[in-house]
């Protein structure tokens, strides 16, 4: 699953609430790109989109140069794999 949360339609994290049940239901893995400055202009936050999420069980993580996959440390712009706490970290190459 991928999302722009935030970007252009002037919704942030609401964007995620409306689809909750799909996502303790399935737990897909999503990319999502998160961008303070989008998420502001719709009265929003990053942090309230890390908290949402990782309270449904995800855990943020950051493609590195190498392929790898990282926690994220504190949130920030950009794009992020969030994934369910049960699932493995898939190897990105």
């Amino acid at each position: 699953m991928r999302g722009d949360v935030g970007r252009n339609e002037g919704r942030g994290p609401s964007q995620l609430h409306s689809v909750e049940n799909t996502l303790c239901r399935f737990c897909p893995h999503m990319l999502i790109e998160l961008s303070a400055a989008h998420l502001a202009r719709a009265g929003d936050q990053l942090d309230d989109a890390f908290a949402f999420l990782s309270g449904l069980g995800y855990t943020a993580f950051e493609l590195t140069s190498g392929g790898g996959l990282v926690p994220v440390a504190a949130p920030h712009d950009g794009d992020f794999w969030f994934i369910w706490r049960d699932d493995p970290v898939p190897a990105m190459s």
